[in-house]
């Protein structure tokens, strides 16, 4: 039988997993903790981008040596973390550390209190946020940050796929490219005119590619070309057309596919497969919400020298559906990190009265907060009749959040049963596998 294998690189974890390509069912799975941090500035967020090499290559070696003959592993399919971005060298090697796209270096005062974001949508009319690779690059070239050897930017994706192959340069999907910014979504391919307003050298830029290639291959095993992780989740759990995805872990998501590029109101406009697209909203707080109430009561804890309960969180969870029962609910909004497009927005609480200032409103508060914020982002595109689907581990893992995604989308809410969706979408990216005139890149 042939098999194939998913990674799937994630803040905190890269999560591997083998599928059976007879019937596409998950056979192993793989997570390990993906504890690469390095020392930083408060504004930067790095990670060990070797390091996630390491983990990721052990994972996939642990997932080929799961099999005997004459079981062979056949594709490796790569996923991971949008937006961010390293540099590497000449040979393909790492010329500089991970730098995700929590990173705040955008965000910073660039000339005449303006951010580099501001400065780079004034004068490019291209979405800019914080974390994404070129935005990132921007900042670097004007800091004289750029390692001296760096040739090229990739995502982390990227580079694990072009070290397996051992390849010197890397080549990207244009959902991928579209994540590092100053990309042209709709004709697919980078803005070279935004790049030269910003004086930035194009030859830093990585190849692209609309379809799914084989770039090459690892102990005879093809690997094709890695994907967003946002892509590969949707592709992962959603099985019917006219689907919305939610999915919540530390940040959030919603996620709709288009026929065909059209712009949409406060979404982005993602490319998918082929010619098709995602609408795609995001929530830079979502589930890390709910962390941020778990500190806080832990906070009040200590206040009072007493020890929090080990059971904290499901704790707050149990209030919150007793809350639920009471009604009388508050009215969070959840936006502590303010938005992609504004980050100075703030949250906010209302309808405090006097029956609901307890800890059990607030924690249902958040829950709702979070539905809510999700909701209105993809309001104006949902139609009278579609499909919700729910995955991230704050959907899996809280019965009561499922009931208000339900509640508050007016529809029955369906989570898939194969947990690890972004790894497994990665998997499953020989379906999409399109042969080019010279084999490989």
């Amino acid at each position: 039988m042939k098999y194939s294998i998913g990674i799937d690189i994630g803040n905190t974890q890269i999560r591997g997993v083998l599928v059976n390509l007879d019937n596409n069912s998950l056979v192993d799975n793989i997570v390990r903790n993906n504890d690469t941090d390095l020392p930083s500035e408060a504004f930067e967020n790095l990670l060990d981008a070797d390091k996630i090499f390491e983990i990721a290559y052990d994972i996939i070696n642990d997932l080929i040596n799961d099999l005997t003959a004459p079981d062979v592993v056949s594709y490796i399919g790569i996923t991971g973390l949008m937006h961010g971005m390293l540099y590497v060298d000449e040979n393909g090697n790492s010329a500089s550390p991970y730098f995700s796209w929590q990173d705040q270096r955008g965000n910073r005062i660039y000339k005449n209190d303006t951010t580099y974001c501001q400065y780079i949508k004034s004068t490019t009319l291209r979405p800019a946020s914080s974390g994404y690779g070129l935005i990132t690059h921007f900042y670097n070239v004007e800091n004289d940050q750029v390692p001296f050897n760096a040739k090229t930017i990739t995502t982390i994706q990227g580079y694990v796929a072009m070290r397996l192959c051992q390849l010197t340069r890397p080549v990207l999907h244009t959902s991928d490219c579209a994540a590092l910014g100053l990309y042209n979504a709709e004709h697919n391919h980078f803005d070279l005119s935004a790049m030269k307003e910003l004086d930035l050298d194009p030859s830093f830029l990585p190849k692209v590619s609309k379809d799914i290639i084989e770039i090459g291959s690892y102990n005879n095993i093809s690997v094709l070309l890695p994907i967003g992780n946002n892509q590969a989740s949707f592709f992962g759990s959603v099985t019917r057309q006219n689907s919305v995805l939610v999915n919540i872990g530390t940040g959030g998501q919603i996620s709709m596919e288009i026929p065909f590029y059209r712009p949409a109101d406060h979404l982005e406009v993602r490319p998918y497969f082929d010619d098709t697209y995602l609408l795609v909203g995001t929530s830079l707080s979502a589930g890390s919400s709910y962390d941020l109430l778990q500190k806080f009561f832990q906070s009040t804890f200590a206040m009072f020298g007493i020890e929090p309960p080990e059971e904290l969180f499901t704790n707050m969870t149990l209030s919150a559906f007793e809350a639920y029962r009471l009604g009388n609910p508050l009215t969070f909004d959840t936006k502590f990190k303010g938005t992609r497009k504004d980050p100075s927005i703030r949250g906010s609480i209302q309808d405090i009265n006097d029956k609901n200032f307890t800890p059990m409103h607030f924690s249902l508060g958040v829950l709702s907060g979070v539905c809510n914020e999700l909701f209105s982002i993809i309001e104006s595109e949902l139609t009278s009749s579609f499909y919700l689907v729910g995955v991230g581990n704050a959907v899996r893992q809280n019965n009561l959040l499922q009931k208000l995604l339900s509640d508050r989308f007016n529809t029955p809410i369906s989570v898939p049963a194969i947990i690890e969706e972004a790894a497994y979408g990665a998997s499953l990216l020989s379906l999409k596998l399109k042969t080019i005139e010279n084999g490989t890149v």
